[in-house]
């Protein structure tokens, strides 16, 4: 299993950096993310992206060599598509990987599968 790399990055910036087999990788996105986090099972460095109108795979999981795996899949938690807004938080929580899903009429939370994009376990957040 793969230490925990450091990653190098700060609120408002968009580039992203953390060492990989001996080299530094760097990712330069076109907007600075909400958020960046390691999770090692399996290893993967998660993105938040910011809630942008029309997007909602807004959180990416990229291998530690920088290569996007995927994108995680909004959760069919609403009848009225136009009412999703996208992934708004991604936290640690007491050994879980929690992501937070924003809606119009409520927030979902549930943990992410990192293998298939997929929110599982998903109850409304409040």
């Amino acid at each position: 299993m793969p230490s925990e790399p450091h990653i190098e990055w700060s609120a408002e910036s968009t580039t992203i950096r953390w060492p990989h087999d001996g080299k530094i990788v760097v990712k330069t996105l076109e907007r600075p993310p909400e958020d960046v986090l390691y999770w090692p099972q399996p290893a993967s460095i998660l993105v938040l992206e910011p809630i942008i109108d029309g997007r909602l795979d807004n959180l990416a999981v990229l291998n530690l060599d920088g290569q996007e795996r995927l994108r995680m899949r909004p959760p069919q938690v609403v009848s009225e598509p136009t009412w999703n807004r996208g992934f708004y938080a991604i936290y640690p929580s007491e050994g879980v990987l929690v992501t937070v899903f924003k809606t119009e009429v409520g927030d979902w939370w549930g943990d992410p599968d990192l293998e298939t994009g997929e929110l599982r376990n998903v109850t409304q957040w409040r």
